[in-house]
């Protein structure tokens, strides 16, 4: 049981970033996309939490739950974010993403493929917006929290390769029988996410 906690816990230190990173690759998503991104990523937050529940005791698969949402909580702030109205787009990173930056921004509203004129719009916004909250801030003697204080992501996508190997060897190459139905429910994850992305993508080319 030792050495299948050991597995979960490098698993998702892993799949995290990868998954983070994965979803600026998908390319201008939209609104559209940003909500069934979502969907697909509660579905793969409950394949992974089920393989968990699976094979540790329960105050332990507890435990990893906590530690999945706190991995996920970049990937999941980013698609609200994407997934918001543009009318309360700028209001919403803030709220979620207190200490992301306008580069930040940029990037999600690339990912969103906003026209410029409205990227320019809500680049302002957030610049007008932020500056007001720093004095504020100031005045109290406030500090806002980093949103991620972790290791950075590139940081851990970059040790992830060592993770795996590591695991791998404490789980050794007899896996659980249970292993097999996990992976074929991931691949089947995996697909139905590359189907909706395709599907999302189609639309938004005809539209």
């Amino acid at each position: 049981e030792n050495q299948f906690g050991f597995f979960c816990d490098k698993l998702i230190r892993s799949f995290a970033p990868r998954l983070f990173q994965a979803v600026f690759r998908c390319g201008p998503i939209g609104q559209a996309g940003g909500q069934q991104l979502r969907l697909d990523l509660e579905a793969l937050r409950g394949a992974i939490l089920s393989m968990a529940k699976d094979g540790t005791n329960p105050s332990r698969s507890a435990h990893f739950a906590l530690d999945v949402a706190s991995a996920f909580k970049a990937t999941e702030s980013v698609l609200k974010v994407v997934s918001s109205p543009l009318e309360t787009l700028v209001d919403t990173f803030m709220e979620l993403m207190p200490a992301a930056s306008q580069t930040d921004l940029q990037h999600i509203l690339e990912l969103m493929g906003i026209r410029k004129v409205d990227m320019s719009s809500a680049i302002k916004e957030y610049l007008e917006k932020s500056s007001s909250k720093t004095k504020a801030a100031g005045a109290r003697g406030s500090v806002v929290k980093p949103f991620l204080p972790q290791p950075s992501f590139n940081r851990m996508a970059k040790n992830s390769f060592a993770l795996e190997q590591a695991a791998a060897k404490a789980v050794g190459s007899d896996l659980p029988s249970h292993f097999s139905r996990i992976k074929t429910q991931a691949n089947a994850h995996a697909a139905k996410l590359r189907e909706n992305l395709s599907d999302v993508m189609e639309r938004q080319s005809k539209s």
